[in-house]
């Protein structure tokens, strides 16, 4: 899997703050209650370009949103983690069931009642008909 580029979710905010920015400009002109009377035609045709630059942008910027949105989703779908990426399932299962737990139940989630010290590593050289277990049993870390 490829990982995300920042810019193109940098892009992504932006695009959706831009159609936001013109939905609110599109619904605001529609609701102010001005009377508008023009005496001619000339008077009428900065309004008539203002409606139709925020119409067009609307328009263009919704279909960049909406073709991010689906690449995003798109690579998203694309990711087939292989037998070499247990862990990163295992790990994201576990996050997830801590969530829940922590939700549902109020648990303490993964990490936070965890003693650390007890962790460490250990390096060795075994024979080959010995487990790697066998590393654990001296209890001090490497």
């Amino acid at each position: 899997m490829t990982p995300a580029k920042p810019k193109s979710h940098a892009r992504l905010v932006i695009g959706g703050v831009l159609v936001t920015l013109l939905l609110a400009a599109v619904f605001t002109m529609g609701s102010l209650d001005v009377p508008i009377e023009p005496s001619s035609w000339g008077e009428l045709m900065p309004l008539y370009a203002v409606n139709c630059f925020i119409t067009a942008a609307l328009l263009i910027f919704g279909l960049i949103l909406t073709r991010s949105i689906v690449r995003l989703w798109a690579e998203r779908s694309k990711e087939h983690l292989g037998a070499s990426d247990v862990a990163i399932i295992r790990m994201r299962r576990l996050m997830l069931d801590s969530v829940r737990a922590f939700t549902e139940r109020g648990a303490t989630p993964l990490g936070l009642g965890a003693a650390i010290d007890d962790i460490y590593g250990a390096e060795g050289m075994l024979p080959l008909d010995q487990p790697w277990q066998r590393l654990l049993e001296s209890g001090t870390p490497a």
